[in-house]
């Protein structure tokens, strides 16, 4: 019977920073992975880096295509447009993560305090994790919020939170790089651009990227500083996620592997 396995994250070059690494390796699980990926008649991944890094692991004689993650279709019904009502006087950056980024925010560092420091009407939340940087921020002007595995409360929280702009640092490493770009596009849907990384993966309309880890928290503090039109940003990354990472299209792509996988039988 033909077989067919998808992956999201290249599971086998996990930096040592990320707290899931010692999971995979203990339970042998990186093993029994790259069986499947051997044994499979078609293997699909989300970006295209993922895809160049398991040619490199497992040879260019593996059949690998690539299909993005998409945005489910019924979550860009009209009724998800109303805009949540902001207030200008408390604008609100976010962050969503889990436990095994500490590395990823540790090249923000002890930045947290400062920057809300020098913009003290800015408040922040963190869904998921916050980390020790982040919680010398005052308690005023930061919360942490629970990251639920449920993809519905979690989006209905995001969108209470109604971010004027939310923020993504990734370690330069080529875990990351692998990377799919759902945060942009949960960011898009809830109103506001998301700062990322300029890699290939986050070269989206609207983004707002930095150029090296040491640029991340320079980024962040110029868009505290009103330095770029958030709302405008927002709609073209929004615009983007519309016209080309639905699942209706993306789907597509799984239709024709599907067909594929058929025909070998």
């Amino acid at each position: 019977m033909p077989s067919w396995v998808d992956y999201d994250d290249d599971i086998f070059d996990i930096p040592d920073s990320n707290l899931s690494r010692d999971t995979y390796e203990h339970y042998g699980w990186l093993q029994q992975a790259a069986e499947c990926i051997r044994l499979a008649d078609i293997v699909s991944v989300s970006t295209p880096a993922l895809e160049r890094s398991f040619r490199a692991r497992f040879g260019d004689n593996l059949n690998i295509r690539v299909i993005p993650n998409g945005f489910d279709d019924f979550f860009t019904r009209p009724f998800f447009q109303n805009d949540n009502p902001r207030d200008p006087a408390r604008p609100e950056i976010a962050y969503r993560g889990s436990n095994t980024h500490p590395g990823d925010l540790g090249i923000v560092g002890d930045r947290f305090a400062a920057m809300s420091d020098k913009h003290p009407d800015w408040h922040w939340t963190f869904f998921g994790y916050t980390p020790p940087g982040a919680k010398k921020i005052p308690e005023q002007r930061r919360m942490s919020a629970p990251w639920s595995a449920n993809m519905y409360v979690y989006l209905a929280n995001l969108r209470a939170c109604a971010p004027d702009v939310m923020f993504f640092p990734l370690q330069d490493h080529p875990f990351n790089h692998c990377k799919a770009n759902m945060c942009l596009m949960e960011a898009a849907w809830a109103g506001a651009p998301l700062i990322c990384p300029d890699w290939e993966e986050w070269r989206i309309p609207g983004a707002i990227n930095y150029k090296s880890e040491a640029e991340c928290a320079n980024v962040i503090d110029l868009v505290m500083s009103g330095e770029f039109d958030l709302r405008a940003r927002a709609k073209e990354s929004w615009d983007w996620v519309v016209s080309n990472r639905t699942l209706t299209k993306t789907n597509e792509l799984r239709k024709k592997l599907i067909q594929d996988l058929v025909a070998l039988k």
